[in-house]
């Protein structure tokens, strides 16, 4: 014959809060980056073509196009060759209708300008786009997405 495992009614409770606890921030990843940096490909343009950001900060890619992106930092403007431009590489894949986060580097010397392109439709989408480097007062007091005054 079997016994019967009495537990205090305490067990039970704290098992349930223990396990509706491990699910408390599952949703935490599906929410969008909070940042005033934010760049849209949207009909093969970027928009804004220049943003001004600190070193440091998060710039949040959205691809509102059909089709997918792959942005990459080019070597210099006019060229669609990948290379780092002062420390920055960008490289970044960008599913259709989806959103990814890029950090610039905390080192990033103000005043550079870190050109960059679509690898996959570079043919369609001629214009580059450019993230200028800012003092993090300029990045701050200019209007999200567009370039410090100069």
């Amino acid at each position: 014959m079997l016994a019967r495992l009495h537990l205090p009614r305490s067990i039970p409770a704290a098992l349930a809060a223990a396990i509706a606890a491990c699910g408390a921030g599952a949703t935490a990843d599906l929410n969008p980056v909070a940042t005033p940096y934010v760049v849209t490909v949207r009909n093969y343009q970027f928009l804004p073509a220049d943003l001004a950001a600190p070193p440091g900060a998060t710039v949040l890619f959205r691809n509102d196009d059909d089709y997918d992106h792959w942005l990459m930092s080019a070597a210099a403007p006019g060229q669609y060759v990948e290379a780092p431009v002062g420390g920055v590489a960008l490289d970044l894949y960008l599913p259709a209708r989806s959103e990814q986060p890029f950090q610039l580097p905390a080192t990033a010397a103000v005043g550079t300008v870190v050109p960059y392109f679509c690898w996959l439709v570079r043919n369609a989408m001629m214009d580059q786009g450019t993230i200028t480097i800012a003092p993090p007062a300029a990045a701050a007091s200019a209007p999200p997405g567009t370039a410090p005054a100069r």
